[in-house]
């Protein structure tokens, strides 16, 4: 998965994925932590601009259910509305971050962080990353 580009998820999760780059950009690395504890956590939602949200919704579900929004004027996404499950929401935010310590080695730190804090690593099998090969000398 390259960050920032949506090609290699299926489109059932374009939403959650357009929403989750918003929701994790490079420059606020340092508060990576506290946005994904704004989802996961008791408060179970976030939001921002350019038009977008996830928030935890009311569920029939035994594992948590989230909506995620997208103002389709401004992000050009379709549907507007789709619900994740947190397994799903937590694979998302495990990818975008592995993608963003591979585009910006600068935040590698703080990416890696969270998803050791949050124990995202190996929480969930990914669907769209795949580790780069390592060449052997």
């Amino acid at each position: 998965m390259i960050w920032g580009k949506l090609d290699e998820i299926s489109d059932e999760y374009h939403n959650l994925y357009q929403v989750m780059f918003w929701a994790f950009p490079p420059h606020a690395a340092p508060c990576f932590s506290s946005f994904l504890y704004s989802i996961l956590g008791p408060e179970g939602g976030i939001g921002g601009d350019p038009g977008w949200l996830i928030e935890e919704v009311d569920s029939e579900l035994t594992e948590r259910t989230y909506a995620v929004w997208t103002d389709l004027d401004e992000l050009c996404s379709d549907p507007e509305e789709v619900n994740y499950t947190e397994k799903e929401v937590r694979a998302a935010a495990c990818d975008v971050l592995r993608a963003l310590a591979d585009a910006f080695p600068e935040q590698a730190t703080h990416a890696w962080s969270v998803i050791e804090r949050f124990q995202l690593t190996g929480s969930v099998p990914s669907r769209f990353w795949r580790p780069a090969a390592r060449l052997v000398h």
